[in-house]
């Protein structure tokens, strides 16, 4: 539904890029999350955000873009992406923008990691921990 509402929309708006076609397009390329139509409806909607220079269509933009990224093999622009948007709250003072950079948008959360901590032996783990119960 929400598809067919952005195609209208973007049916009735001139040809020519904007800060409001670049949204609808971020919009619609978040509803179609399960097609293969996602990733170039994304990034079409991330170039025109880019080039009208609009902020709020750009934040828009590079969310769609995340989510449409969220394969392992998008690891690397789902890193530049969170960049950019955090340098956006940055400027622009838009702790939206911040909040989902940090939050889960990028791929600082998702970064395969190895650690190098030992783990803890078993007459360490005996301890009681009021987190996790009495042992």
């Amino acid at each position: 539904m929400v598809q067919a509402w952005c195609e209208q929309a973007l049916a009735s708006l001139p040809e020519q890029d904007s800060s409001l076609r670049a949204q609808l397009l971020a919009q619609q390329s978040l509803s179609l999350v399960f097609s293969n139509d996602e990733e170039s409806t994304s990034a079409a909607a991330f170039a025109m955000a880019q080039r009208v220079g609009d902020d709020q269509a750009l934040r828009i933009a590079m969310r769609a873009r995340q989510v449409a990224c969220a394969t392992p093999e998008g690891h690397t622009e789902r890193l530049a992406l969170g960049e950019q948007m955090l340098g956006l709250g940055r400027r622009t003072g838009d702790l939206d923008a911040v909040f989902w950079d940090i939050c889960g948008g990028s791929t600082h959360w998702s970064r395969p990691a190895v650690s190098t901590r030992r783990r803890p032996n078993s007459s360490r783990s005996n301890r009681s921990s009021p987190a996790f119960g009495n042992r």
